[in-house]
């Protein structure tokens, strides 16, 4: 009579169903991180994007306006700033509006103006309202504005995402270790008796956790590389797809996510695989029958 054959699952198998399962939770944990360095970059092109106009008085003295010049070139808060006299200003007006507003008027009723791009760290609300309350003090100065409802539009949108991602990574941490340490303790339930046994003949802690953990090393690394190229794949799609996304996906920023992740694998699976092997170091030869 011929004998039936056990099932099982081979040490190929179930390696590539954890290598598999976490490449699939590091690929939305990926996701997740890719969404806040995107919504983190749009938010930062609004706060570069973020123009101050100040208006010069029309009768300001010569003096005043150099004083300007020179206030305008020192300020740390400026990245660069653009001097356009009233004259230049009428052209564009009579180029935008298509008629000669000063030949109506008998006089240029534009004024000169400045127009300052601020660095990214001066570019918030707060910052801005001090600066244009500092500059509408110069005696120079007829008046000084900036739309900052984009720049505060933007970071709430952003704090938003992030809160958001932030829970959902967590979860998806969550659920990754747990999935990891359900997949080791399979593998290390099948060798628990020779675990035991090792244990016996004086086998060191360290020595039997050592295969368990190298081998969780090596999965995670190999889970975390796959996710990287499914990721690094559909930054180069998406950014084909719409010259928007690839402004806010730069490589140089989503390259330390893609870095991140088998990091973040292998770190994941040794722990893991810790945590799963001490449980068994720890029991007697009693409670090895038990899961």
């Amino acid at each position: 009579m011929s004998r039936k054959k056990q099932p099982h699952i081979s040490t190929f198998g179930s390696r590539a169903t954890a290598v598999v399962s976490l490449a699939l939770t590091l690929i939305m944990f990926g996701l997740a991180a890719l969404t806040v360095v995107s919504a983190h970059n749009a938010a930062e092109k609004v706060r570069t994007n973020l123009t101050v106009l100040v208006k010069v008085k029309s009768d300001a003295e010569v003096s005043d306006v150099n004083s300007l010049k020179q206030l305008l070139a020192k300020a740390p808060y400026i990245q660069s700033h653009t001097y356009t006299s009233a004259d230049a200003v009428l052209s564009q007006e009579v180029e935008y509006i298509g008629e000669d507003v000063a030949a109506l008027l008998d006089e240029n009723p534009y004024s000169a103006e400045f127009e300052l791009r601020l660095k990214s760290g001066w570019a918030n609300a707060d910052s801005v309202n001090a600066i244009i309350s500092r500059l509408g003090k110069h005696a120079a100065v007829e008046e000084a504005a900036a739309d900052t409802a984009a720049v505060v539009g933007a970071d709430a949108v952003f704090h938003k995402i992030a809160i958001v991602l932030l829970c959902v990574a967590g979860a998806l941490l969550l659920i990754s270790f747990v999935l990891i340490n359900n997949t080791v303790s399979l593998s290390i339930y099948g060798r628990r008796f020779i675990i035991h046994t090792m244990k016996l003949v004086g086998a060191t802690p360290g020595f039997i956790r050592r295969p368990f953990v190298t081998a969780g090393i090596v999965n995670g690394m190999i889970a975390g590389l796959i996710a990287a190229a499914v990721l690094a794949g559909i930054q180069v799609w998406s950014s084909d797809l719409d010259p928007d996304i690839a402004g806010t996906l730069l490589w140089e920023h989503t390259g330390w996510v893609y870095a991140a992740l088998p990091v973040g694998g292998m770190l994941l699976c040794a722990l893991a695989a810790c945590w799963a092997a001490n449980r068994y170091l720890r029991r007697n030869y009693d409670k090895l029958f038990r899961k």
